[in-house]
C-alpha cells in the first residue's frame, strides 16, 4: 500500500511539474508575440522615375506614431502603371535611431476628386527592425492621398506590432 501511494504522489509530482513547465512557456510565448496597437499619420513627398510600363518610387517624410513617436520615413518600390499595383519596402526611424523595417503591397486608383489626386491603399508587413524593434512582426493598412502634380502626400495608418524581446 505504501508503495502505491508512493507511485501515486509522484504521479502527481511529475503532473504539476509538467503543468507549471507549460504555463511558463505559454508566458514566454506570449510575452514574445505580444500584438500591441501600432497607428499614426504620415506626410512625405516622392521623387519617381518612369521607365513605362513602370515607375521607381522614392519617397521620404515623417510623422507620428505610436511606439515611434516623431519618426522619420523612406520608401522605395516599384509601380506598374498600366494598373496601379506597386510592391517595395520601407523603413520608419524613431527620432532614438531605432528602426521599423517593412515590406509592402500597394494599389493607387484615381479618386475623381481631381484629375491628379489618387487614393493610395498599402499592406505592411513589419519583417524586424534594430534596436527596441530588433526582431519585430506585425503588420499594419496605410491610405493616403497623392497629388500627382506635387508629389506630396499623407495620410495614416494603422495594424498591430509585436516585440521579440517582450517589450
Amino acid at each position: 500500500m505504501t508503495r502505491h501511494f508512493s507511485i501515486a504522489r509522484l504521479s502527481l509530482a511529475l503532473l504539476a511539474m509538467l503543468a507549471l513547465a507549460g504555463t511558463a512557456a505559454a508566458e514566454r510565448q506570449e510575452n514574445q508575440e505580444r500584438q500591441e496597437p501600432f497607428k499614426g499619420v504620415i506626410e512625405a513627398v516622392s521623387d519617381n522615375e518612369i521607365h513605362f510600363p513602370t515607375m521607381s518610387v522614392h519617397l521620404t517624410g515623417g510623422g507620428a506614431a505610436t511606439h515611434l513617436g516623431q519618426y522619420t520615413f523612406t520608401l522605395e518600390g516599384t509601380v506598374d502603371l498600366r494598373n496601379g499595383t506597386g510592391v517595395g519596402s520601407a523603413e520608419f526611424v524613431a527620432a532614438n535611431g531605432d528602426s521599423i523595417y517593412t515590406t509592402f503591397v500597394g494599389q493607387g486608383v484615381p479618386t475623381g476628386g481631381t484629375p491628379t489626386e489618387n487614393r493610395v491603399t498599402e499592406t505592411y508587413t513589419i519583417v524586424g527592425g534594430t534596436g527596441r524593434f530588433a526582431g519585430a512582426g506585425g503588420s499594419f493598412k496605410m491610405v493616403r492621398l497623392l497629388d500627382t502634380a506635387t508629389e506630396e502626400t499623407s495620410g495614416s495608418f494603422a495594424g498591430t506590432i509585436s516585440f521579440a524581446n517582450g517589450e
